[in-house]
């Protein structure tokens, strides 16, 4: 195992210069479709990247987050798979709206969390 690790290790090294000239996008309109697809890329990469450091500490691996983070590459992938069909200004208006209300949704949920639970 260590050895795969130390291989894969090997070949992320290689992508990485790669990888950070492209996981930074510009958002403007008509680009949203680019920033997802970029950021699932890199996030799916430093995923990657960070169990093969932890293959090679050989460390327990934390499932609970890793889990948690697999699930989101999955998801983006699935989304942005089913997407990719869609003409890119109902794309461009469907993610804009989906990350606003999720912005929206996350805001209002800390609002009423911390509204519920001040410390002092």
């Amino acid at each position: 195992m260590k050895e795969v690790a130390k291989e894969l290790q090997a070949i992320y090294a290689k992508f990485e210069p790669w990888l950070e000239t492209r996981r930074i996008g510009k958002l403007r309109k008509g680009r949203m479709f680019d920033c997802c697809v970029r950021s699932a890329i890199a996030k799916l990469f430093d995923f990657n990247a960070s169990i093969v450091t932890l293959a090679l500490q050989e460390k327990p691996i934390p499932a609970f987050f890793v889990a948690g983070s697999l699930r989101g590459s999955c998801d983006d992938l699935i989304v942005l798979g089913f997407l990719q069909d869609v003409p890119n200004t109902q794309r461009d208006e469907i993610l804009s709206n989906w990350l606003f209300h999720e912005i929206h949704i996350n805001i209002f949920t800390q609002t009423t969390f911390f509204r519920k639970n001040r410390l002092f």
